[in-house]
This record gives structure tokens, sequence and C-alpha cells, in this order.
């Protein structure tokens, strides 16, 4: 099924060909959408007054297991609660980080040392310390996480997500309170299938030995008006991303308009044929996601490897590489 040039997709996010409007998602939602995360001893979590970078509720505390992907079902698949402390639909498995370390920093103090000197560690660059949380309410989060080394200064440590292309490097002394790009990194990050994951490691040029760490990470579904917000401030017509990239089905396509406008969205293959047009249409000032399912224009399944979505939207135009595996 595709969405043609009749079907401009405004505030929405699609869910396996359906339109899920961001005007569904209330405040209350999305404080039951809102997680924070510590890796450490079960129970051992920072208090429910704390917010770190973030907003303060209740702390999950999980221990983290090494698993594999291919394992079905996951064996440590971990319930989350939200910040009120309330149960829900939504769970996290990890695999990567092979160790939970305990590291005590006299620099750092009170709730702050809680979260910060105990963490999940890889000592691999080929290997991230990697999170699979799934049952998430479609719609854009915030995430922060915090990926910092006791002791370590001179480590940087490498963070993104799969549904987000942006690396952020963080390290360095403690500066005495959290502070973005040395304690933590943060991404705005669209949720279109229920899934989350993020990913924390060795950035390059890091010594293995001294290992990647994965403190803790906040999750907050961010409000239509938070949305509408940070959309009303791109200045010209813009790209944001394709995710998820590579994928094996469908994928989403995001892009933002300042002003209400004339928008296309084309497939191209390597070879710069048009496959298929996913979007010809007006559209409102906001942000807007569209997806494409792996099908030419005939709405026949295309072959695996690489193609180009191209944004065009009056005099700007760009595109961006997206695979099919």
């Amino acid at each position: 099924m595709h969405f043609r040039s009749s079907d401009p997709i405004r505030f929405g996010f699609l869910v396996l060909g359906a339109a899920v409007g961001l005007s569904l998602t209330s405040p209350m939602a999305a404080q039951a959408q809102s997680f924070n995360i510590d890796f450490g001893e079960p129970g051992a979590g920072p208090p429910a007054t704390y917010g770190a970078a973030g907003l303060a509720g209740v702390w999950n505390s999980i221990r983290g297991e090494h698993t594999t992907p291919s394992q079905s079902p996951q064996p440590h698949d971990y319930p989350l609660v939200d910040l009120n402390g309330d149960l829900t639909g939504v769970g996290l498995h990890q695999f990567g980080g092979t160790d939970l370390i305990w590291e005590p920093d006299p620099s750092v103090t009170g709730d702050d040392a809680i979260l910060l000197y105990d963490a999940i560690i890889t000592y691999s660059m080929g290997l991230q310390s990697c999170l699979y949380i799934n049952g998430l309410e479609n719609g854009t989060y915030e995430i922060t996480t915090y990926a910092w080394r006791q002791n370590h200064p001179e480590l940087m440590s490498d963070v993104h997500h799969d549904t987000n292309p942006e690396h952020q490097t963080i390290g360095g002394a403690w500066p005495g309170q959290h502070e973005f790009e040395i304690t933590y990194a943060r991404h705005e990050v669209e949720v279109f299938n229920g899934f989350l994951g993020p990913h924390a490691g060795l950035a390059p040029g890091s010594n293995p030995a001294t290992g990647g760490p994965l403190n803790g990470i906040q999750l907050r579904l961010l409000t239509p008006t938070e949305v509408q917000s940070q959309s009303n401030q791109v200045d010209e017509p813009s790209l944001l991303a394709v995710q998820p990239n590579p994928f094996t089905q469908i994928t989403a396509v995001a892009f933002a308009l300042p002003e209400s406008g004339r928008v296309s969205v084309t497939v191209l293959d390597a070879s710069g044929r048009v496959v298929d047009t996913i979007a010809n249409a007006d559209y409102n000032a906001g942000r807007h996601v569209i997806r494409w399912d792996g099908t030419d224009s005939r709405g026949t399944p295309v072959e695996r490897g690489v193609y180009f979505a191209r944004f065009v939207s009056g005099t700007i135009e760009s595109s961006t590489k997206m695979v099919l595996r």
C-alpha cells in the first residue's frame, strides 16, 4: 500500500499503514510514556525526586544482562514503570554491554553519584551497549543518554540511535553538574512502530581497555505543542531523516516546513531512475512523516540495495541515502 499525493499526513506518524495524529498525545499520556532508567543493582537507583538532566520521577533500576538480538524470547526482558511508578506495557532488553561496573569518583556526590557510579560497559570498538525498547506509544521522544566513565576524563563515548543518524560524542572532567556533551547526549527521535534502539560505546580513538559506559537513559514523549514549537524553528524546508535506515520492509521519511507549501518526495535507485513518488501535495507548516514500503509505483517489491529519497519544496532540494536489506 502506498500513500500518494492525495494522502498528506499532517503531524502524524505511520504505523503499518495507519496515520496516528499527534493530537492524540495528551500531557497525561506523555507522562505515562516517559521513563527514567538507571543501570545498576536492582533497587539501588536514584530517588524519584531526582531528575538528572531530565524529568524527576521513579527510576527503573536494571542490572543489564548480555543477550543476543536473535534470542527469542529474550531471556532478560525488563518491564518498565513510568515516572509515576505505574507498570506499562513497555519492555527493555539489552545486549552488547558485557560487564556491570561500580566505580566511585570523589568529585561526584549525592544523587548524581548514584546514577553515574555504576554502568554497563563494553570493551570493544565493534560492540556497543545496545538497548531494545518495545511497546512505546508512537510519537516524538526526547532521549537523554548518560555515558560518562568516572575517573576517566580522557574517555570519549559515542551515542546514537537506530532511528536517528546523528552521532554525539560526550566525555570530559566532571563539571560539578550534568552538562550536555560531557555527561549526557540528547536526541530527538521519532517512534512510528513502537520501537526505540539507543546505542552507546567507545568513540573512535578511545582506548578499548578503558571501556565504553552506559549509566542510564531518560525517555520523554513530547507533547503536540512541543513538537509544533520545534517544527516552527526551521528556517527553510528541510529533509530531516529516514528511519529506520537500513530497513527491511518499511521506512519513514521525515521533513519539516516553516510555512505551508508544495512538497515532492521521490524514491530513486542507484542509477537515478525514479522508482516511486511517495509525496506530491500541499502540506501545512510543521513536521510530517511519510513512509515507503519498498515497492515501486506499481506496488511491486523492488530489489534490495541502495536508494535515495529526494525532497523538493520550492527552490529547496535535498536527498538522503536509504538501504533496503
